[in-house]
C-alpha cells in the first residue's frame, strides 16, 4: 500500500487507529531514507515540510505534523487534508529517486504559466548545479498554487510566492543556471518587464 493510500485510510479511520501501536504514515515519511540525485533528495525533504506545515494530527493524542500547535482532525478541512496527502505523495515519489514536475498552472493565469515556464527552464540546468535551491523553488511554486486553492491557506500561498521569486532571482544570479534571452515573468532585478499598458 503507498504512503498516499495508508495517509487517507489515516485520516478517515483516525478515531478506530486511535489505541493502536506503530508508527504514523506521517511518522514513516519522515523516517524514509531518500534515495536518488541530490535533486530529487533535496525535492524529498521540501515536499515533506509542506506537508508538515499543514499541521495534521492523524491520531488524536499522538504526535502531529505540527506538535507546536496541532489540529485534531475534526478541526482539519478536507481540502487541508487533501493537500496533505498530495504533498506526502510527491515527497514519497521524490524519496525513491523519481523527480515530479511542477504542477500546471491554473487555467487562464498567464502569470503563474510564465512562472512555471522560467521555472521548468531553469530546472533544466538548476537541477544538477543548484539541486538545493531548484527543489525550494519547486516547492515553493507548488505551494503558492496549491495552497491558493483553500481559503484558509491564501496568506502561505501567497508567502510562497514571494520566496519563489526571491528564488528565482537569486538563481539568476549563478552563473550557468538560466542560458537565453530574460525571464517570461519578469523577475530578473536587471530585466524587468515593462508595466502593462492602461
Amino acid at each position: 500500500m503507498t504512503l498516499r493510500y495508508r495517509l487517507a485510510a489515516s485520516l478517515v479511520l483516525a478515531g478506530m487507529l486511535a489505541g493502536c501501536a506503530g508508527p504514523s504514515p506521517y511518522e514513516q515519511l519522515m523516517a524514509a531514507k531518500p534515495t536518488g540525485s541530490p535533486f530529487s533528495r533535496a525535492l524529498y525533504h521540501q515536499y515533506a515540510r509542506l506537508a508538515e506545515s499543514l499541521h495534521i494530527s492523524e491520531i488524536p493524542g499522538r504526535t502531529s505534523f505540527d506538535a507546536r500547535g496541532s489540529l485534531s482532525l475534526t478541526e482539519v478541512s478536507p481540502d487541508r487534508a487533501r493537500l496533505a496527502i498530495h504533498y506526502a505523495q510527491k515527497a514519497e515519489s521524490a524519496a525513491s529517486g523519481e523527480e515530479p514536475l511542477p504542477e500546471a498552472a491554473p487555467a487562464d493565469d498567464r502569470v503563474a504559466e510564465n512562472l512555471r515556464l522560467e521555472l521548468l527552464r531553469m530546472l533544466s540546468n538548476g537541477r544538477s548545479k543548484a539541486p538545493a535551491k531548484a527543489a525550494q523553488a519547486q516547492a515553493d511554486y507548488d505551494c503558492w498554487v496549491l495552497d491558493a486553492t483553500v481559503a484558509s491557506l491564501s496568506a502561505a500561498s501567497q508567502s510562497c510566492h514571494a520566496a519563489l521569486l526571491s528564488e528565482l532571482n537569486a538563481l539568476h544570479q549563478m552563473p550557468g543556471i538560466f542560458e537565453g534571452g530574460p525571464s517570461p515573468s519578469g523577475t530578473h532585478p536587471e530585466k524587468k518587464s515593462p508595466p502593462d499598458a492602461k
